[in-house]
């Protein structure tokens, strides 16, 4: 049985790359557990995923104001979302940032 991201990435594929990427990047906690998709571990499993979709672009950036939880999620500099935008670029995608 696959599980529902197979099944997403599998309808995404009939767009044969005529899409775009929008990636939120945040740290912080929730509901009493740690948020954070920039370890190294979320990166790899998501360039993953991104080179397997080949999107014509990715577009990274973080939260820019306040969120329903206060201060519990917190913005990731720009220099980190860059360095991710660059392991994107290396797969030939074009990227951008916005932080």
């Amino acid at each position: 049985m696959k599980t529902d991201l197979a099944r997403y990435e599998e309808y995404i594929r009939e767009f044969k790359g005529r899409f775009i990427i929008q990636t939120l990047f945040v740290r912080g906690e929730c509901d009493g557990r740690t948020v954070d998709n920039t370890t190294e571990e979320e990166i790899t499993a998501w360039l993953e995923a991104i080179s397997r979709l080949r999107p014509q672009q990715v577009m990274i950036y973080t939260i820019h104001r306040d969120t329903p939880l206060g201060n519990s999620l917190r913005k990731v500099p720009v220099s980190e979302l860059n360095a991710i935008a660059r392991r994107v670029s290396q797969l030939g995608i074009t990227t951008t940032v916005s932080g």
